[in-house]
């Protein structure tokens, strides 16, 4: 079976070879994905002569005769109306436009059904492109190329074009609800829904499903590529809609009937347990980079790295003259062999002491003059800062170690940064949690609430704990412990809340003003912190419907603190669980005569039950996000058990607390936008 590197870089070859000499377009998410995998050089060693964003600002110059279009949106939409302006304003007569969407997808669109010729779709889009172009003997070519995946590591990947995907709550219901009941005109046909599992596929909006067509589109050219019929798991209820998608996908239908190889993917809900993302307590280097340095700006998945004190410039002026480093390895390093792999798999100390090896023989193999200090076995910042000002101004020998000075300088930056108030937040949920376990202890709301009030006193710039904070610690207690809360309680909380929000109007965070908006009074606050606390209570309920994993809390006892077991643990153990347990909450998605006769078969006599763990590959994917600390955990269970499988994890993007306050409190997880 070939590696999910192998399948990348067959798709990104057949886009090189029609580079030459092209002007390339492409909008974020498709950036994204080229960022990850060899970024500009790439496309510029392949003949590229310049790498633009797709915008309507664009164009090219008289002596620009090609133009490559890639993106990950429908053509008959924006896209398409920002190609159209990009050629009108060039002089192209070559133009070639790369979808990483089917064109099933294209056709459900435009239509709004499957039933019609999507060739013929795309052939009008080709002959659009020459009238735009403006002579019809010109060359015009649209062709699909499922680009998907940005593996971070051997065994991990995200997909940009869809990190705003987030698992739908209960409070999303009603709103279905009202979506579905407009397009009908018989009243009587209207539904009313108590619950998410009333609602199926045909009642979610359209703009919903395309995009979860979308979605499976580009997951079915990576099963295509991997040459994998697979059987298809989810958990959860936007997990079962993908699920439900990805079986009828009619291209995907026709893949099952030839594929050589077998597979299965598991589909999980990030809602279902937001205690372990929403947590400071980290066990992996890259969570602890990828929460304190910036974002690299459009991008969901790297982080800004200052290289500027590498470089001949000083003080601040390099900042703004230098273009940031980042995570992403470069073009001649495979997932296999990237230093990422061990700011993932290993812990925190260890992750430390491989970046450090790695500088040292860097510096070695351009002969500097390194000097081993410190402590065997314990590595500082300053250490490996000692290091990296060896490479200072000597582009000679930064050049081809580029890959580790970046994570080095990451990793320097990130370790500098941190402070007692990380500390501090730890202490405060492992807190949270033993009293969650503690019958006697008060409240975790009014411990929180105390917080809060001691905080909202102290000037904004002297405070211990942020809103930020605070909210976090919401999203942890009530994923952790339900939302089985006094009501009197959380009004008190509220009304603080509301208060301190209106207080702090002229210093809130980033994050806090995209939850509440701009216009901050009180009237408005108390509407955003009501929408706030109903997303807490679907928060809380969010693992109702199921029964082996129910709770995240293992109980303490005389010898032992109470813990935290992640869902994602509790699901891989009983999956690659030797003694094959019952997966009672893990639905197999069935289809097709042969699983109709084998449940018709059960009634009779005792069937073997289909279990993830069946065959040489499991996907386990994660709808809203995933930490390098849950990879790890994951990673850990997987080569203590040591099952004959291969275990690739994938999600929307890799999380940080922020990211999960803001999908959870201000993003419309309904009209996730790629459309």
């Amino acid at each position: 079976m070939k590696s999910l590197h192998q399948c990348s870089n067959e798709q990104w070859t057949s886009i090189e070879k029609r580079l030459s000499h092209a002007i390339v377009y492409m909008d974020n998410d498709c950036a994204e994905l080229l960022h990850w995998n060899g970024g500009m050089t790439r496309f510029l060693q392949a003949g590229a002569k310049d790498v633009r964003e797709l915008s309507s600002f664009e164009s090219g110059s008289k002596s620009d005769v090609k133009a490559m279009f890639i993106l990950s949106t429908p053509l008959y939409d924006v896209g398409g109306e920002i190609i159209q302006d990009i050629i009108k304003a060039s002089h192209f007569q070559y133009v070639v436009v790369v979808s990483t969407i089917g064109s099933h997808v294209h056709l459900y669109h435009k239509t709004g059904t499957l039933e019609g010729n999507e060739q013929t779709l795309m052939e009008k889009f080709e002959e659009n492109l020459l009238i735009w172009m403006g002579n019809v003997n010109y060359t015009a070519e649209v062709v699909i190329i499922p680009l998907f995946t940005a593996q971070i590591t051997n065994n991990l990947f995200v997909t940009p074009a869809f990190s705003s995907l987030y698992p739908l709550l209960s409070t999303d219901i009603k709103r279905v609800e009202l979506s579905f009941n407009k397009t009908l005109t018989n009243k009587a046909e209207r539904k009313t829904f108590d619950q998410l599992s009333d609602i199926e596929n045909g009642y979610l909006p359209k703009p919903y499903i395309t995009n979860l067509k979308m979605f499976v589109s580009s997951l079915n050219g990576l099963l295509e590529k991997l040459d994998v019929r697979e059987d298809i798991y989810y958990i959860g209820h936007t997990s079962r809609f993908v699920a439900h998608e990805l079986d009828i996908y009619s291209p995907a239908r026709n893949r099952r009937k030839v594929a050589k190889e077998r597979a299965s993917i598991v589909f999980i809900d990030r809602t279902l347990d937001l205690s372990s993302c929403s947590t400071s307590q980290y066990d992996c280097l890259l969570d602890e980079i990828m929460n304190i340095l910036p974002r690299v700006p459009g991008h969901h998945n790297d982080v800004m790295v200052d290289m500027s004190s590498l470089c001949s410039v000083h003080g601040d002026v390099g900042k703004t003259v230098i273009v940031p480093g980042s995570l992403s390895r470069s073009i001649n390093t495979t997932p296999q062999s990237s230093i990422l792999n061990s700011l993932v798999n290993v812990k925190i100390k260890e992750g430390l002491m491989d970046v450090n090896r790695q500088l040292v023989e860097a510096a070695s193999s351009e002969k500097l003059p390194v000097k081993l200090t410190g402590k065997p076995g314990r590595i500082t910042h300053q250490q490996l800062s000692s290091t990296l000002q060896l490479f200072q101004s000597n582009y000679r020998a930064i050049q081809p170690n580029l890959d580790i000075l970046q994570v080095a300088m990451a990793t320097v930056q990130s370790l500098s940064k941190k402070t007692s108030h990380h500390d501090n937040i730890v202490g405060i949920e492992k807190r949270l949690l033993q009293m969650a376990d503690d019958k006697d202890s008060p409240s975790l709301l009014l411990e929180i609430l105390k917080i809060l009030k001691t905080e909202s006193v102290k000037p904004v710039s002297e405070r211990d704990f942020s809103l930020d904070d605070i909210l976090a610690l919401l999203i942890y207690s009530y994923s952790l412990c339900g939302a089985d809360f006094i009501e009197e309680e959380e009004s008190q909380f509220q009304e603080e809340l509301i208060n301190v929000i209106v207080q702090d109007k002229d210093n809130l965070s980033p994050a806090v003003k995209s939850i509440v908006g701009e216009t901050v009074n009180k009237s408005i606050v108390m509407a955003i912190v009501e929408d706030v606390w109903s997303k807490l209570v679907a928060i809380g309920t969010a693992r109702e419907d199921l029964d082996q994993f129910s709770s995240i809390i293992e109980r303490g006892g005389v010898m032992s603190p109470t813990e935290c077991k992640p869902l994602l643990n509790q699901i891989v153990e009983d999956i690659v669980n030797p003694s094959k347990p019952d997966l009672i909450d893990i639905k197999h998605k069935q289809s097709g005569m042969k699983d109709l006769l084998k449940s018709g078969f059960g009634l009779f006599m005792t069937v073997y039950k289909p279990r993830p763990s069946d065959h040489p590959l499991l996907i386990l994917y994660i709808i809203g996000g995933i930490t390098p600390t849950e990879v790890k955990h994951i990673q850990d269970i997987v080569n203590k058990t040591k099952p004959d499988i291969q275990v690739l994890i994938g999600s929307t993007r890799l999380c940080t607390k922020e990211d999960i306050t803001l999908s959870s409190f201000s993003s419309d997880n309904l009209s996730f936008n790629k459309s």
